[in-house]
């Protein structure tokens, strides 16, 4: 599947192609609302996973947000993202 379904800016892809080719622990997208953000996060963790193979188990549940591995954060009402320590 590939970069090809993204429009966007060409540094845009570099940046989505490095994060897949030298993965590390975690990342964070920041951008203005509607940017893309969670689709290009969700790719990026699909590619990760498994290489983004159409239809399959891992990139179903990440699709759904119960992947034990990929977590999904967003603002609060005040713009705040806050992590409860358990």
């Amino acid at each position: 599947r590939g970069m090809s379904q993204f429009i966007a800016h060409d540094k845009t892809k570099a940046d989505l192609e490095a994060i897949i080719t030298s993965p590390r622990a975690s990342y964070m997208l920041v951008g203005p609302r509607w940017s893309g953000k969670k689709a290009s996060a969700l790719y990026v963790a699909k590619m990760l996973h498994c290489g983004a193979q159409e239809g399959c188990a891992g990139c179903r549940r990440i699709e759904a947000g119960s992947d034990p591995d990929v977590l999904q954060v967003a603002p609060n009402e005040k713009g705040s993202i806050t992590i409860e320590m358990a």
